[in-house]
């Protein structure tokens, strides 16, 4: 969920080095930078310990989401956050729920509000930009196949397993020639 840190980013290139040249490895790469900026953050449960409501300079990194104020911030994964958007009102900000401990019932609603409102956009499309970075690995579990007997489906089996009401078999459309 979040993890403190102890000192804000140092150790990451921007986005438009990234681009600008392939490094010789990913394994070790530092983290990218797409955004940095100033913001007001408003966090609900109010109480909650790790991160409290005011100004704080937001890194939206290749690897983490780390919110920085004075002398300590917090970094969060992605797979962490549940939901990310943008709310118009009342000042134009980006919203995040960040799962809990039991992800189910309890999350941390955390709202950002860059200064002078311009980075809204910029902040959402770097957050949905890393976060794709990161997939949630119980998702791909939900679109696989466990059956050895898989295999694709053609005109010549596509109504193997299908049967109409009255118990016949469909007819194709298709017609091999």
């Amino acid at each position: 969920m979040f993890a403190p840190v102890s000192a804000p980013p140092a150790d990451f290139i921007s986005l438009e080095d990234c681009q600008a040249a392939t490094p010789a490895s990913f394994a070790n790469a530092p983290a990218v930078l797409h955004c940095q900026t100033e913001a007001h953050i408003a966090v609900a449960p109010a109480d909650f310990p790790l991160l409290k409501t005011g100004l704080h300079t937001v890194y939206v990194t290749s690897k983490t989401l780390i919110l920085w104020s004075g002398d300590s911030g917090v970094e969060i994964i992605y797979r962490d956050i549940t939901l990310h958007a943008i709310a118009p009102s009342p000042e134009r900000h980006v919203y995040l729920q960040i799962a809990g401990e039991e992800e189910e019932e309890n999350f941390v609603e955390v709202t950002i509000t860059p200064k002078g409102g311009s980075d809204v956009d910029r902040i959402y499309d770097a957050l949905c930009a890393c976060a794709a970075l990161h997939p949630d690995p119980q998702e791909d579990d939900n679109y696989r196949v466990e059956s050895d007997s898989a295999e694709w489906i053609t005109t010549n089996n596509q109504f193997d397993d299908v049967e109409e009401e009255d118990g016949e078999q469909p007819q194709s459309k298709w017609r091999r020639t």
